[in-house]
């Protein structure tokens, strides 16, 4: 186990994860998802969570046993409620809920998710009662750093009734159209995000914002123009990092303003076995002391039989082909990544902010 300094948190984030659960369909079919050792799905990777200050990924459903499939949704995802404790075990502190499946059962498994999650601690951003709800930060502090989260999602595959209203319960939405002129973002959902991101600024040393964004057609390593006007804005008002989730691929990482943009962490739990999607996955890791993040680097990690990730080990080929896409893909953002024992490192101005 690596030694921590009490003055520093260490951090690591995963993309998309969909437990053990069902797929309705349009028609009424229903498939049953990750059938063998749903309580195990973790087991490869928890200790790598268990090791860290504070653990993130974007939970892609409902964990409920109420509601119902809302109309228009072509696949309608729901997680069982006892995978709250799969979430627990595996050390994970803070989950987005802002995305295209979170509301797939309705309002009622949405809520019923959030108090499964403030019931046994575990930290959400991106939805809530109302709109002031789904933009509150969820503020970790650990070793007197405080971390402050933020999630959105865009409205790709997202019908219009998800986004939260003054009374009404549901999602931070950044609503995109290509009538929008570049990004293609809604002029007072960015405006109100950036607003977000200065209040929790205010009251915090970090400030993490997810985004469910960019385009998932089959799994996509591409990076959409409203991805890098997304981050860039959040940026620009403070944030620290910007983390992107949703493409059902890893993307490249950017640094912007000596600033990290993570575009895309991939499918790190999601039944992969008959769609087409690459297995291969990452996580993000990083360490934050009070005034600079000291190191930060991306770990390639596969998805086996039935959606159970293992990190990948530095001599495996796949391990390293992964590592040259990233740094190719990273590279094109302008970022250098330098490859070194299995892991593609970030370069960081650490000049205090």
């Amino acid at each position: 186990m690596v030694k921590k300094q009490k003055d520093e948190v260490t951090f690591v984030a995963a993309g998309d994860v969909f437990l053990a659960g069902k797929i309705v369909r349009q028609d009424g079919t229903c498939k049953e998802m990750i059938t063998q050792g749903p309580e195990s799905v973790f087991d490869e990777v928890a200790p790598i969570f268990q090791n860290k200050d504070v653990a993130f990924c974007n939970l892609e459903s409902g964990l409920s046993e109420q509601g119902k499939p809302q109309k228009g949704r072509a696949s309608a995802f729901i997680s069982r409620p006892e995978n709250i404790d799969v979430l627990k075990k595996a050390g994970i502190s803070i989950v987005s809920f802002a995305n295209n499946h979170s509301m797939d059962f309705g309002p009622e498994a949405m809520l019923d998710t959030l108090k499964r999650l403030d019931q046994h601690g575990i930290g959400h951003a991106g939805a809530g009662a109302n709109i002031v709800e789904a933009r509150q930060p969820s503020v970790i502090k650990k070793n007197g750093i405080a971390l402050a989260f933020l999630a959105y999602t865009t409205n790709n595959n997202v019908p219009k009734q998800t986004a939260a209203g003054p009374q009404t319960p549901g999602l931070a939405m950044l609503r995109l159209s290509a009538f929008f002129p570049p990004p293609h973002v809604n002029r007072e959902d960015f405006k109100a995000m950036e607003e977000d991101v200065r209040k929790a600024k205010k009251n915090a040393d970090f400030v993490i914002v997810s985004c469910h964004w960019g385009i998932s057609d089959g799994g996509n390593h591409t990076v959409a123009v409203h991805q890098q006007g997304i981050g860039h804005a959040a940026i620009d008002a403070g944030a620290d990092i910007v983390m992107g989730h949703h493409q059902h691929a890893y993307q490249g990482v950017e640094l912007y303003k000596g600033k990290i943009i993570c575009h895309g962490l991939g499918n790190f739990i999601f039944d992969t076995i008959t769609a087409p999607f690459s297995p291969g996955t990452i996580l993000f890791h990083c360490t934050f002391q009070k005034n600079l993040i000291t190191e930060a680097w991306v770990q390639p990690v596969i998805q086996g039989n039935h959606a159970h990730p293992r990190p990948l080990l530095p001599e495996e080929e796949t391990s390293r082909k992964m590592l040259s896409h990233l740094q190719e893909l990273s590279q094109e953002l302008g970022a250098r990544l330098t490859i070194k024992a299995g892991k593609a490192i970030i370069p960081l101005n650490k000049a205090k902010k």
